[in-house]
């Protein structure tokens, strides 16, 4: 072969996410400290892309489609680890690719949004450099690592279902118990199907920034705090409902029940959970037709999630639109992470 490296090239694509019930109970050492915690999330189809290609002369170049950034380097460990497209960067200084690699990603959920995107972003990114290295790894290993790497980004607490709604796909309970977490699927293809049928996912207007309203959950939690302490307790419990509502039905009037119960205790859970635009757009389905909506994710903004019963999800939409929100055309991914080797 006269010592020609043969270059590669990975696509790598993950869905983001909308949680139902018991988000930031993933959160370390919060599952531990609640004991039994759980997060109930749905895989949802705006995707999270990454292509990756080998290179033969250590050179790093990160490119990304949506924000237009670009990160350039003689070698991976050049690469500086703040700056706009840290998250890649410290993907790819983890993974260490010996010739090199040329990244593009990018994101269809807007900047903000609350549903995990640059975690799913984040996930696909390892996935396609160790598919590059001929190791791709185990799905709980790929979730650990690109969990640990946001972490070192953000500056603050963060959680790992995220991660598993981009690399399983689908509904599912995941449960956080010590030294290891347990994924549970719910309802198979037939819940995606329906629950489909009653999301609506709009964006607020107000980018989140998720490591602010954790860590103020975190530490109340830790300090003690009996309002803190009692609203994530509570959200524990709505989390179980909501997952026996799906897995033993799905019985849709008790999951939304837990949702609007889930909800009424976040807001409580520590200051900057909610804002003004967040109430008046939950207030907004709920007033068309919507059994049940929520903030998405950590909450202080992003986009909220309703639950609307068939009939009634073009008029939420279209309620939420009038007031000026960006409505997300969302169904349920099954597929989760995927990955496609493509020809030079």
């Amino acid at each position: 072969m006269g010592g020609e490296v043969e270059t590669l090239r990975v696509l790598a694509v993950a869905p983001n996410r909308v949680d139902l019930a018991g988000g930031t109970l993933d959160i370390y050492p919060l599952y531990l400290l609640l004991d039994g915690a759980l997060t109930v999330n749905a895989a949802v189809t705006l995707e999270s892309r990454v292509e990756a290609r080998s290179r033969s002369d250590g050179r790093i170049v990160i490119r990304s489609e949506d924000t237009g950034a670009v990160l350039e380097a003689a070698s991976w460990d050049r690469l500086p680890v703040d700056g706009p497209l840290a998250l890649a960067a410290r993907a790819v200084r983890y993974w260490r690719p010996p010739g090199g690699c040329e990244v593009v990603t990018c994101n269809q959920a807007p900047p903000g949004s609350g549903l995990g995107a640059s975690s799913a972003l984040l996930l696909a990114l390892c996935a396609a450099l160790a598919a590059l290295d001929g190791r791709p790894p185990a799905r709980d290993h790929l979730v650990r690592v690109a969990a640990d790497l946001e972490v070192q980004v953000i500056g603050g607490p963060g959680g790992r279902q995220d991660h598993y709604a981009a690399a399983a796909g689908g509904v599912n309970a995941i449960w956080f118990e010590p030294a290891s977490d347990r994924l549970e699927p719910l309802g198979g293809p037939e819940l995606a199907e329906e629950l489909s049928r009653r999301l609506v996912v709009a964006c607020v207007g107000e980018p989140h920034r998720s490591a602010v309203p954790n860590w103020r959950m975190v530490r109340a939690f830790i300090e003690g705090r009996p309002r803190t302490r009692q609203a994530l307790a509570r959200i524990k419990k709505a989390a179980a409902g909501m997952r026996r509502a799906l897995a033993e039905g799905p019985d849709w009037d008790a999951a939304a029940a837990w949702m609007r119960e889930e909800w009424r205790w976040r807001r409580r859970a520590a200051r900057g959970v909610t804002t003004p635009a967040v109430d008046a757009a939950v207030e907004a389905a709920l007033a068309a037709g919507a059994a049940a909506a929520k903030v998405c994710g950590a909450g202080g903004g992003g986009s909220v999630v309703a639950l609307a019963p068939p009939g009634a999800r073009e008029a939420v939409a279209r309620a939420l639109a009038a007031r000026g929100l960006q409505v997300l055309p969302v169904r349920v991914d099954t597929e989760g992470l995927r990955l496609r080797l493509l020809d030079e």
